[in-house]
């Protein structure tokens, strides 16, 4: 694995995102090698629960923009449905409990995958944003159902247009996350809460895994393809090119609203 670490602790698998340089940016490889693990923690019955945290100062920043080459044949509909949408799917389908644990920046599509995940820990000084807006685009890869289900409709839209910066405790007052740990104590605490998990009654963790996204999953896939097409629409706008230029000048950008 070149993007992710892994490591077995008994029947805990840590998977750890391993691109500190750019904060966990999210690249084809790593969608891939995320997909694998999940995959392979589903049919290894040793591993009872997963960890998933990041490596470096930061959990995950979304989306590493410099993984695609080229915008102008860019097709967003082909990357959620062929990358990230059967990544969600796959772990809100893994009848094991999954942990995620926050250890700093987690932004755009890593808010995505932080959700996909059971229970969320935040390190104290963790920041959240969603940033699509940022660049002229919707919330994707499930985010938008996630949110709507935890913090309403309109609180969804707050924070997406106004690319308002939660802290942790922000975070944690919305439910957005479960609980925050200071950072000193941060990696201790989600390794024995996790192996905690890891050592319960884990069949029924699965079956009741299972019964409760029965219920969350009668809308999800109908929204995943929405918002599929929805970004694919808008990766072809000016807005988003507007977007991506000023990301790449360094300056703010000047949106048209078209």
């Amino acid at each position: 694995m070149e993007t992710i670490k892994l490591e077995k602790l008994d029947n805990l698998l840590v998977i750890k995102l391993n691109r500190p340089e750019s904060l966990n940016a999210i690249n084809k490889r790593m969608l891939s090698e995320l997909y694998q693990a999940f995959s392979d923690a589903q049919k290894d019955n040793s591993i009872r629960t997963v960890l998933l945290t990041g490596e470096g100062k930061g959990f995950c920043s979304g989306q590493d923009l410099k993984d695609i080459e080229n915008f102008e044949s860019f097709s967003f509909y082909d990357h959620l449905v062929n990358y990230y949408n059967p990544l969600i799917l796959k772990m809100k389908q893994l009848e094991k409990p999954i942990i995620v644990g926050i250890n700093g920046t987690c932004a755009g599509a890593g808010i995505s995958l932080a959700l996909a995940g059971d229970i969320r820990i935040a390190k104290k000084s963790s920041k959240f944003t969603l940033a699509f807006s940022n660049i002229g685009l919707i919330t994707d890869s499930g985010s938008s159902y996630f949110l709507v289900k935890l913090i309403g409709i309109s609180k969804t839209l707050e924070i997406l247009w106004t690319n308002e910066v939660l802290d942790s405790q922000k975070a944690l007052e919305l439910g957005i996350v479960n609980r925050v740990v200071e950072d000193e104590v941060f990696e201790k605490e989600i390794l024995e809460f996790s192996i905690k998990i890891a050592n319960g009654p884990t069949k029924a963790y699965g079956i009741s895994k299972r019964l409760l996204n029965k219920i969350e999953e009668l809308t999800l896939i109908e929204v995943l393809e929405l918002e599929a097409q929805y970004q694919e629409v808008l990766g072809k706008s000016e807005d988003f090119k507007e977007g991506i230029r000023a990301f790449l000048e360094k300056r703010k950008p000047e949106f048209k609203g078209k």
